[in-house]
């Protein structure tokens, strides 16, 4: 047994001291911000939590559940005029005349979200979207018409959104649609929220952010790479103490070989 930690330990001193920092600072993080979490929620719950939007405001965030579901969270419509209309083929048929007096008349209610794009090599793509949303109202719908003067404490992340399913509210329409996510920490602040409030949205200073998407490891995965990750972690460390201190340690003499000359 000894040996074998000699040995790793050992192995582990074969790279420069760089890539055994990147390495080692590497494995510590994914443990600290990743698997550990997981598996901290994976011992203690099966499923991510129901809760309400009230319930999640009065919870301390810092001991909210890592994954959780909103029960009674809706979303705002916002009405804008809608010459995309034009292009159905009904209003084509109409005369010019009858077009242009219907243009600019014509509204249709559209999802409230907030587009984050992001710039490389001088090509704009969308990174993510923002929503926020409300607690439901008696409303038949799952959104309401106008959010001015109402206030979010919650606000939905997707990294995963396409432009596609963007294209005529495909995304929110989806059968499989759910407001819920991972909170991970994160607040509405600085850029984001600077980018919420020039979009007309009124934000909580303590607002948190759903990513929506991820979902939990695996109990078994997240033991796994726990494990994994502070081996890793640990015999980094390890690999700074000088060889003949860890000979010592671990009860060994160091092999000193005589050079005649």
């Amino acid at each position: 047994m000894k040996s074998a930690l000699l040995g790793i330990a050992l192995f582990f001193k074969r790279p420069n001291i760089i890539n055994r920092l990147i390495l080692g600072g590497g494995a510590a993080m994914l443990a600290w911000l990743w698997f550990i979490p997981d598996l901290t929620y994976n011992l203690t719950l099966k499923n991510p939590p129901k809760m309400t939007i009230d319930q999640v405001v009065k919870t301390p965030t810092d001991q909210l559940p890592r994954y959780i579901v909103l029960t009674d969270a809706m979303m705002s419509r916002s009405e804008q005029s809608s010459d995309a209309l034009f292009a159905q083929s009904a209003i084509q048929a109409l005369s010019p005349q009858a077009k242009e007096a219907l243009r600019g008349k014509l509204k249709v209610l559209s999802y409230g979200y907030v587009m984050e794009q992001s710039v490389k090599k001088n090509d704009t793509t969308m990174s993510a979207i923002y929503y926020p949303v409300y607690p439901k109202t008696d409303s038949k719908e799952n959104t309401i018409h106008s959010a001015s003067g109402l206030t979010a404490n919650i606000v939905i992340k997707d990294s995963k959104a396409t432009e596609a399913q963007l294209k005529d509210d495909v995304y929110f329409k989806d059968s499989t649609f759910t407001f819920s996510g991972e909170f991970d920490g994160q607040l509405v602040t600085g850029e984001l929220k600077r980018l919420l409030d020039e979009s007309g949205y009124q934000v909580s200073n303590k607002a948190v952010v759903l990513q929506k998407g991820n979902t939990p490891i695996a109990l078994g995965a997240s033991i796994f790479l726990t494990v994994a990750a502070l081996f890793v972690a640990f015999f980094v460390l390890l690999s700074f103490v000088p060889t003949n201190m860890l000979y010592r340690w671990l009860g060994f003499e160091p092999e000193i070989v005589r050079v005649e000359v």
